[in-house]
């Protein structure tokens, strides 16, 4: 009889919390269960600590103080014990570090070397000059090459979830070169292919949590021009996190709508499943999951030129619709190509840019490679 492997995923947090990391992290877990043998555990922080299984997940959250806007948990020395405990008593194990963060991520880094345990690194984006604030970039950039790196070094498997990613780590960690590979993110199939995408409305969207890497404001000046040369299409604007869009700051006419909160996963879903047109304005990606998953269900996008957008909308077949970041001119007459070529194809564009996402990203085309990872670094 085949003995049963433990996968234990670690990451900053976890559904039903909002994020590309966090729903990566689930989806992955969410395919390796469906496989032989195979266990998953998600150890995690969000406001409150329980441990229950769901989906056949055990999910472990470890209480913590969130900051940043519930972004960035502050870990205590009890996510350091449980994960401790939770090693010991776990036996044939492989653990699957999420990102490269100075808390969970170390913790558990610290832990598998210790411990003698092999672990899986996943990449899940290099988000250079973030902040604001030049001193901070640059602290950010050393702690990454000389703290945050020895976690990349001691893997048994490094993987980037774009080749911007890969090339990124190997400029940080040039003896790394030959252990990268590449796995792009993954939609979750299963559930993106229960919406129906045959009945497309004229609806352009941008929805995501609200940040300064995410750009929502160049998207929100667009929308003023957009909405009054396109009166009868309808400009939607979702997302909440670090500030507001105030829609009493822009000449909207009322085919805009603004609102300022995060949708669970399904409604999301069902949003994106009758929209037509999906807008990511980011300044830097990793490999973004919102992208994926509003292809899967219809929508043609329209991207900024962050380098792993690129890459995503060359798979595609829509890199002639990559808009340059921060640019609101080009931003419009990108939406307007789109907008044109969707109504000149009668939306067949949709369910072509759909039929493309399935074949080249979904999780069951891209996590066998995962599958043959933790089988073959179980220990």
């Amino acid at each position: 009889m085949e003995q049963e492997i433990n996968v234990i995923s670690i990451s900053h947090l976890f559904l039903p919390h909002v994020g590309g990391v966090e729903t990566f992290a689930y989806n992955l877990l969410s395919f390796l269960v469906s496989k032989p043998h195979i266990k998953t555990t998600a150890i995690f922080c969000s406001s409150e600590n329980y441990t229950r299984q769901e989906n056949g997940i055990l999910k472990m959250s470890i209480r913590a103080k969130m900051l940043f806007g519930g972004l960035y948990p502050f870990v205590t020395l009890k996510f350091f014990f449980t994960v401790l405990k939770f090693f010991l008593k776990t036996k044939n194990k492989v653990v699957i570090i999420n990102g490269r963060h100075f808390t969970t991520s170390y913790i558990a880094f610290v832990l598998c070397v210790l411990m003698r345990i092999n672990y899986i690194y996943i990449d899940s984006g290099f988000q250079p000059n973030i902040f604001k604030s030049g001193g901070a970039n640059k602290l950010m950039a050393f702690l990454d090459k000389f703290v945050f790196g020895s976690i990349v070094f001691k893997a048994k498997a490094v993987v980037a979830i774009s080749e911007y990613t890969k090339n990124i780590l190997i400029n940080l960690h040039p003896k790394i070169k030959d252990r990268v590979i590449v796995i792009n993110t993954g939609f979750n199939s299963d559930k993106v292919s229960k919406y129906d995408i045959t009945k497309k409305e004229k609806t352009i969207s941008f929805i995501s949590r609200i940040s300064i890497v995410k750009d929502p404001e160049t998207v929100a000046k667009a929308y003023e021009i957009l909405s009054t040369k396109y009166p009868n299409w309808k400009f939607q604007l979702i997302g909440k996190g670090d500030f507001e869009i105030k829609p009493g700051d822009y000449s909207y006419p009322s085919n805009v709508s603004v609102q300022n909160r995060l949708l669970p996963q399904e409604e999301v879903f069902s949003l994106l499943s009758t929209s037509s047109i999906f807008i990511n304005s980011s300044l830097s990606e990793g490999f973004s999951l919102a992208n994926q998953e509003a292809s899967a269900l219809g929508n043609v996008g329209v991207f900024s030129n962050a380098e792993s957008n690129i890459e995503m909308a060359k798979t595609l077949g829509i890199d002639n619709l990559v808009f340059e970041r921060k640019n609101i001119v080009d931003l419009v007459n990108k939406v307007s190509e789109a907008i044109k070529l969707c109504e000149k194809t009668n939306f067949k564009l949709n369910q072509e840019v759909s039929t493309k996402a399935f074949e080249k990203l979904s999780d069951k085309v891209l996590f066998e490679q995962y599958y043959t990872l933790v089988t073959t670094f179980r220990k």
